[in-house]
C-alpha cells in the first residue's frame, strides 16, 4: 500500500470513525481504550496528523521518552484543551476534519469559532 492508499483508507473510515464518537455518552468518553488511553484521548490523537517536523520536535524535547510518549502526551493536552473559548458546532465528522486542517468543510459547521478557524493559519489538508 502506498501512502495514497493509505490516506485513501484513512479518509474512507473517517465518517464511521466520527459516527461512533458522535453518539458516545459523557462517561464513555473517559472509558479507558484497548492500549489504556481514554477514549477522549483516543479521538485526539486521530486529529494528530497534522503537526509538522518542528512541532514533533519540539514535542519530543519537552517530552523525553521516546515517539509513543511524545505522541501520548501530545494526544492528552489536545484532549484536554479548553473547547469553550469559541463554539464551532456542527456534526462530529466535519469537527474533526476541521481538527485536522481542512478548511473545506467550514461551510458545514456554525458558531462564532468559524471565523477563528478560518483566518487562524490552520494547516492546509495533505
Amino acid at each position: 500500500m502506498n501512502l495514497n492508499d493509505a490516506w485513501h483508507a484513512i479518509d474512507e473510515r473517517r465518517p464511521a470513525v466520527a459516527a461512533l464518537l458522535e453518539n458516545l455518552r459523557d462517561q464513555e468518553w473517559t472509558q479507558p481504550s484497548l492500549c489504556g488511553w481514554t477514549v477522549r484521548d483516543v479521538a485526539a490523537h486521530l486529529t494528530l496528523q497534522q503537526i509538522g517536523p518542528g512541532q514533533a520536535l519540539a514535542q519530543i524535547v519537552r517530552h523525553p521518552g521516546g515517539m509513543n510518549r511524545m505522541i501520548h502526551n501530545a494526544a492528552c493536552r489536545r484532549a484536554g484543551r479548553r473547547t469553550d473559548r469559541r463554539d464551532v458546532e456542527g456534526r462530529i465528522e466535519a469537527v474533526l476534519l476541521l481538527l485536522t486542517g481542512r478548511l473545506v468543510v467550514l461551510p458545514r459547521l456554525s458558531g462564532d469559532g468559524i471565523a477563528a478557524s478560518g483566518s487562524a493559519g490552520a494547516p492546509a489538508s495533505r
